[in-house]
């Protein structure tokens, strides 16, 4: 194995790493907390953010979409670090 293919393998390794604590995160969340969005940035770079009522939000259903999206994001990973 080459010295770039081990540098690969251990970004992947850390890539992985991140995304199955973040999917653990999520499996342990039970609501949202201090909830905010962001508006455009001005042309100056700021950008202003604002606390926003999370009732209009159905937690449950964006956990579930959270969680698919990284399963699938670690899947492709993993077999990314697999064809090194």
């Amino acid at each position: 194995m080459t010295e770039e293919k081990v540098k690969q393998g251990e970004e992947l390794l850390k890539n992985l790493s991140r995304l199955k604590d973040q999917r653990d995160r999520w499996e342990r969340g039970v609501c949202f907390f201090r909830l905010e969005l962001a508006d455009v940035k001005e042309y100056n770079g700021r950008q202003n953010t604002f606390s926003i009522d999370d009732s209009f939000i159905n937690f449950d259903e964006v956990k579930l979409l959270a969680i698919a999206k990284i399963d699938k994001r670690i899947s492709e990973v993993q077999e990314e670090f697999d064809r090194l």
